[in-house]
């Protein structure tokens, strides 16, 4: 009863900065708000609620005491008494993430940096996993050669987790061409690993002087590969003529020839078409993707769950487009392992869809051929495969028993084309392998345009 008499003289002995007026109270105000119960006014000082550590506040039996609250020192926190679930709840400000950098290998830098195109319209990103010690926000950047890469976000699970850095064209002015280490800045890194001691590199670049590398997977089924490697020694097939023109050769089907070279479409001064057997060592492929911007995989029952996780752990880095064939489940492990599925079906003539992907297979939008719909496609064999997937558009269907069914996707928006049979070698007429040649050629040509270079 005397603190609560000492607390009053005290209000009072402020000169009058108390009105209690329709049992409101005013501190630095005669005019409370009138919602307030209690209203003060200060533009230097603040109010201080009672300081509790965790322990301290743990210690107290609010009870019924819904909303009493106090501030937390141990968290930086208020804390609000909950009575209906007899609990604390923190009000916290969001607090910077803690974090720890564990090895080189979380780091993927995906692309180049082309010099001949603005900041704005460049796909390069560099993605990295860290491992989250405590829940929170980040904010870090990374800068190289003149560029500059943020990334903003806000880390809700412990554990390992994977931050993007994404171009910044403001703060972005592009130095010149060469390789260049990345500088990175984050805070709030525990442990003794520094991304900072990884070399991790970017390639300055002009297209026009670059190479586009094309791996040539070419598999040991029916010929399917771009060159005479896998046993492909038909020079006329349809994978053959595409590989040629790849490498600087006249295609021509029919009486018509293709609308430009290769060269026209990549827009780099060279292409390289190199040849990889994925049976002799995984190790090599893995060595190989790493500058290739384009893989050709044709049809084989030896891929293994090495050379399919190699192939996705590039594709997911965004490093390029995969274009695959094969004609039943045991030739579809790299296509499942990049979520497309293939299952055993009976072998038909093949019917196109053009006009459901005008930008690969116009030549309005300048495609080498025109592909439109109802073009006959021959098969090899007597099994095709039936392609599913949640993504990408079907652009050719073969008919069984008067049912239809998907033999090839396109899923140009993740870079990824699936064909359900060898429809290069076909066992049918000169014009249905014609129309393929068309296709195929297409979807390279709208490849080398799209895919970027290393």
């Amino acid at each position: 009863m005397r603190k609560r008499s000492k607390l009053v003289l005290l209000l009072l002995a402020l000169g009058g900065c108390i009105n209690c007026n329709y049992a409101q109270v005013g501190i630095n105000t005669d005019d409370p708000d009138p919602n307030a119960l209690l209203d003060i006014k200060s533009t230097e000082k603040g109010v201080l609620v009672p300081r509790v550590t965790t322990a301290q506040r743990d210690a107290m039996t609010p009870g019924e005491s819904n909303g009493l609250t106090v501030y937390n020192v141990s968290t930086n926190c208020y804390s609000v008494w909950n009575s209906d679930v007899q609990s604390w709840t923190e009000l916290c400000p969001e607090q910077p993430a803690i974090t720890e950098f564990e090895n080189c290998e979380q780091i993927v830098i995906s692309g180049a940096y082309d010099l001949e195109k603005p900041t704005s319209q460049q796909e390069l990103k560099i993605e990295m996993t860290l491992n989250v010690v405590k829940m929170g926000k980040y904010s870090y950047s990374a800068e190289c050669n003149g560029i500059t890469f943020t990334a903003i976000g806000s880390f809700i699970n412990i554990g390992p987790s994977k931050v993007i850095f994404y171009l910044d064209p403001a703060a972005s002015n592009p130095g010149n061409e060469g390789t260049y280490e990345v500088a990175f800045n984050l805070s709030h890194l525990n442990g003794t690993g520094n991304p900072n001691n990884c070399n991790a590199s970017i390639k300055f670049l002009k297209r026009s002087t670059a190479t586009l590398k094309i791996l040539n997977v070419a598999g040991d089924q029916n010929g399917t590969g771009l060159t005479s490697t896998g046993g492909n020694d038909s020079s006329s097939s349809s994978y053959r003529s595409v590989g040629k023109w790849l490498t600087g050769g006249a295609l021509t089907v029919g009486s018509t020839p293709a609308a430009h070279t290769a060269l026209y479409y990549a827009g780099t001064q060279f292409i390289s078409l190199i040849d990889v057997v994925p049976f002799n060592s995984t190790a090599t492929l893995k060595e190989e993707l790493k500058d290739a911007s384009i893989v050709w995989i044709g049809a084989s029952e030896k891929y293994s769950y090495g050379f399919s996780q190699v192939l996705r752990e590039w594709f997911e880095a965004g490093k390029g487009i995969v274009i695959i064939t094969g004609d039943k489940q045991e030739e579809s492990i790299p296509a499942d392992y990049l979520g497309y599925y293939v299952e055993d079906g009976s072998a038909s003539a093949g019917t196109t869809y053009g006009s459901r992907l005008p930008e690969v297979f116009s030549t309005s939008q300048d495609a080498p051929f025109e592909v439109t719909d109802g073009m006959g496609i021959g098969y090899s064999g007597n099994k095709c495969g039936y392609v599913s997937s949640n993504q990408g558009v079907v652009f050719m269907t073969v008919t069984n028993s008067n049912k239809v069914f998907n033999s090839a996707i396109a899923d140009i928006e993740n870079g990824v084309f699936i064909l359900g049979d060898k429809f290069g070698n076909p066992d049918h007429s000169t014009s249905y392998k014609d129309n393929f040649t068309k296709v195929l050629a297409d979807i390279f040509a709208w490849s080398l345009k799209n895919a970027p270079i290393h």
